[in-house]
């Protein structure tokens, strides 16, 4: 979980009171799309899909509605591992994760210094647990109807397992559901959803919205859940300013 802090205040007058409070996480200087407040004080609470889930006073804000969205939240491993396992760390922390996992299999079958061994082991389960919680949460996400998280987490998956069991797996998923009857317009409007949410992060509503309209305006994608997730973000992308 991360704080970012959001104020329309250039950087010149922002800095002294950035050092001044000693704040150490995040502005976004400049203000960002979608948030925007009359009061101060504001807070907003994003889930992991980048929605925003609650906003009001953060006094209001209960412990319990954080944790609630938390629970299931997949942090990325990270490994610390010094000398014959650098490469290892090196591989993990850069999100190549199955070279990760070769690298440590490598080491316990011939380890140098018995007593790193079971924080190679604690490190082997963490990451593999990762990879399975990632195919699970795709299939989470396909009940749900929510395609656009199943494409980037399979994608995700598959990109940095590959060599690995989890990113064979992922990269299978990814095939037999862009195949399907049932499902491959799903996986087609997502690749266009996610596209237009890129260009929502960068402040380009326009163009998100012509990539929204050819999800909502097109045959092809009548029947499909994402017409929905699509007409929804047109909707609240179009009332911005």
């Amino acid at each position: 979980m991360s704080i970012v802090g959001v104020t329309g205040e250039p950087a010149t007058r922002i800095e002294p009171f950035i050092k001044d409070k000693g704040i150490n996480y995040l502005i976004a200087i400049g203000g960002a799309p979608g948030y925007q407040t009359r009061g101060i004080p504001h807070s907003w609470l994003v889930d992991t899909k980048g929605n925003i889930v609650w906003e009001g006073h953060p006094a209001s804000l209960k412990d319990q509605q954080i944790e609630a969205l938390v629970k299931d939240f997949r942090p990325w491993p990270t490994l610390k591992l010094g000398g014959d396992l650098k490469k290892a760390s090196a591989y993990v922390n850069g999100g190549r994760l199955g070279d990760g996992i070769k690298e440590l299999t490598k080491y316990l079958k011939k380890p140098k210094d018995d007593t790193v061994v079971p924080d190679v082991e604690k490190a082997l389960k963490r990451i593999e647990e990762f990879g399975a919680g990632q195919l699970a949460g795709a299939e989470e996400a396909a009940k749900k109807g929510d395609y656009d998280v199943v494409l980037t987490s399979l994608e995700l998956a598959e990109k940095s397992f590959k060599g690995h069991d989890v990113g064979d797996q992922a990269k299978a998923r990814l095939r037999a559901l862009k195949k399907d009857k049932a499902t491959k317009n799903e996986m087609a409007a997502a690749a266009i959803f996610i596209k237009a949410q890129k260009n929502i992060d960068s402040g380009q509503n326009r163009f998100a919205m012509a990539y929204l309209r050819q999800i909502t305006k097109s045959k092809k994608y009548a029947d499909t859940k994402m017409k929905a997730k699509a007409e929804k973000l047109y909707e609240d992308v179009s009332t911005r300013p």
